[in-house]
């Protein structure tokens, strides 16, 4: 698997937003040369125009997804993609922007904007049908935490049942 940077991240130290940063001829170059190698694409994307580029340039993950809307639903499933939602890693920014204050303030902005974003946007792909798999951004979240990702899945309306088969198929 090859991750790439679909748009910009909360944890940038950069104002620059959470948009598409590659172009679209880009993205598909990228995938293109991943599947000459027998390799697929994912990505890193919280803005919805670099998760729609992303998914029509075949990028088949999409970590994170945050500002995904019905029409990006629709290209999920188009693409056969699958949505990580790493709902903990939206929360532990928050938090960090909330109680620890030591993000630097455009990455503070952002957290505060992404994180209460993310539990909304996987009520909203999960009622609409897109493929979701349990993951993490242990890079953020604190080590040994990783279950806490299974309650917020929950609170985003997925069954108990639901839930352990996004993480263990």
């Amino acid at each position: 698997v090859i991750k790439i940077t679909a748009t910009g991240g909360v944890l940038s130290n950069t104002a620059a937003g959470t948009s598409q940063q590659f172009f679209n001829d880009e993205l598909s170059a990228i995938v293109e040369a991943a599947e000459k190698m027998g390799r697929k694409v994912t990505a890193h994307a919280h803005g919805k125009d670099g998760i729609d580029a992303a998914l029509k340039a075949g990028v088949k993950s999409i970590e994170t997804g945050t500002y995904m809307d019905a029409e990006t639903t629709r290209l999920f499933k188009k693409h056969n993609a699958t949505l990580v939602p790493t709902v903990l890693a939206g929360m532990t920014v928050v938090d960090w922007a909330e109680n620890k204050n030591f993000l630097p303030p455009a990455s503070a902005k952002k957290a505060l904007e992404v994180g209460p974003q993310m539990q909304d946007m996987l009520a909203l792909a999960w009622k609409k049908g897109v493929n979701v798999a349990f993951g993490i951004d242990t890079g953020v979240s604190q080590h040994g935490k990783n279950a806490q990702e299974f309650i917020y899945i929950l609170k985003a309306g997925m069954s108990a049942q639901d839930v352990i088969k996004s993480a263990t198929m």
